[in-house]
């Protein structure tokens, strides 16, 4: 299909910028780290096993969103997008095969931050390759990269490079660590408003759902298997509707 292709382009050209050599350097500096420090089963332990994690989240999300957000008005400014488009392409598989490309990008970058955890883990006398909660929140983290991609080359589609990412860190921050405190405020509010404000909350993209580190940290087991394919579901759905308004906006853009 022509969108692979022009994700397998996005990940090459990913290659060539040198960028997976800063997400190298990370992961070396995450083996250091982890061998330095104790991840035992005590309270420091399980606190320096929460701060890593969420690094590794954050520097997966931190390498995702420039990389989606720069994808579709790079091609504009290099006039690359003339070339691929000259082709029988449609616009909604350029779309598509864009943001696949930063997805998989910055998912071969979480792996590799992720397969250091869990072996730095292991060798400290755990048990987490076997740990199916540690698995859990690889692939609910990687739902989550694939929505966040999607949710940076959708605001990418009509404003800037630096736009996007803006845009897209702050809603990521803000439904990742705010979203209790959001709900909380909205029933604060009178009830002439409250209900748009619900409205709004709910359309927003709830990256809470994805955030399950704690019960890996603390041991409070896996999640129910139903849950857990709600929250993927949940997110893919999620990120195509994106992706599908996308298309329709980059349709209609005159190039």
């Amino acid at each position: 299909m022509g969108c692979l292709a022009v994700a397998y382009l996005s990940i090459i050209e990913t290659l060539r910028r040198k960028e997976f050599y800063v997400v190298l350097v990370l992961i070396v500096g995450l083996a250091i780290w982890l061998h330095l420090i104790n991840i035992s089963e005590s309270s420091a332990g399980r606190f320096a096993k929460d701060v890593i994690m969420q690094v590794v989240w954050l520097a997966s999300f931190a390498l995702a969103v420039p990389l989606a957000a720069r994808q579709i008005p790079q091609d504009l400014e290099s006039k690359t997008v003339y070339v691929i488009l000259a082709r029988p392409l449609p616009r909604w598989q350029y779309v598509l095969g864009r943001t696949i490309g930063a997805a998989g990008a910055s998912g071969i970058c979480l792996t590799g931050l992720f397969l250091v955890l869990a072996i730095m883990l292991c060798v400290k006398g755990g048990e987490a390759l076997v740990d199916p909660m540690l698995w859990q929140a690889f692939a609910l983290q990687l739902v989550a990269l694939f929505m966040l991609c999607s949710l940076a080359v959708f605001f990418s589609s009509f404003s800037t490079t630096a736009g996007a990412v803006t845009f897209s860190f702050i809603i990521l921050c803000v439904m990742r660590y705010g979203a209790k405190s959001l709900s909380d405020m909205i029933l604060g509010v009178s009830s002439i408003w409250q209900h748009t404000a619900w409205c709004l909350y709910l359309l927003m993209p709830h990256f809470e759902f994805f955030n399950v580190t704690q019960r890996f940290v603390h041991g409070w087991g896996p999640l129910p298997f139903w849950i857990f394919l709600y929250i993927a579901i949940y997110g893919i759905v999620y990120a195509i509707g994106l992706i599908a308004v996308c298309s329709l906006i980059f349709r209609r853009r005159w190039l």
